[in-house]
């Protein structure tokens, strides 16, 4: 069996212990089957080889954010180069702070944002409420997901500053269980997890 964790909601740095709980299930016309499986435990090794000699003595303090294949987040490219960072993509790493980099001397200091997420009831059985806080007037976009990764719920707009509420309630067909439900928005991507029972 090949195990890839492709659009992982949480940041995996080296070093970090991860434990993945694997179930078969098949709802087949005549079975019900649920099958858990050993877990699987394995550490996330070193970046060796996205890490090089670094090529850049100095850089601009601009800062427009680059998330380093090491998974840490960088003011901009030429940061990451500095730092020896062979690839990177542009925006923050999924939940990094963005003023607590390993560049953040070179940074402006920017106002602390918070973001909050969180749902009540949890859990819940047929509808929960997922409610969240934002800096300033912005679009966002509020995904629930299964832990297949399939996005099951999705409602994307522009919310106010301050605290907004999404209402859950497209349940009926989903199966009881865990879900993620995630706040993304241009300089932020929280993710947390809900229950989902069944009667």
């Amino acid at each position: 069996m090949k195990l890839q964790l492709r659009n992982c909601a949480f940041p995996l740095k080296e070093g970090a212990v991860v434990t993945i709980y694997v179930t078969l299930i098949d709802n087949g016309p005549n079975c019900d089957l649920y099958c858990p499986l050993e877990p699987i435990t394995f550490i996330i090794p070193e970046c060796r080889d996205c890490i090089s000699q670094a090529r850049v003595t100095s850089c601009p303090t601009v800062v427009e954010p680059v998330c380093g294949c090491n998974n840490l987040t960088y003011n901009n490219s030429c940061e990451a180069e500095r730092q020896g960072v062979t690839t990177w993509s542009p925006g923050a790493c999924p939940g990094s702070d963005v003023n607590n980099t390993p560049n953040s001397e070179a940074r402006t200091t920017k106002p602390t944002v918070n973001y909050e997420l969180n749902n009540a009831p949890n859990p819940f059985s047929n509808s929960t409420v997922i409610r969240f806080n934002l800096p300033n007037d912005m679009d966002a976009t509020i995904s629930v997901m299964g832990m297949d990764g399939r996005v099951v719920f999705e409602e994307s707009g522009t919310f106010v500053a301050g605290w907004n509420e999404v209402h859950f309630e497209e349940t009926i067909n989903l199966s009881g269980g865990m879900y993620f439900y995630r706040l993304q928005t241009e300089e932020q991507v929280l993710t947390k997890t809900m229950i989902l029972t069944k009667e």
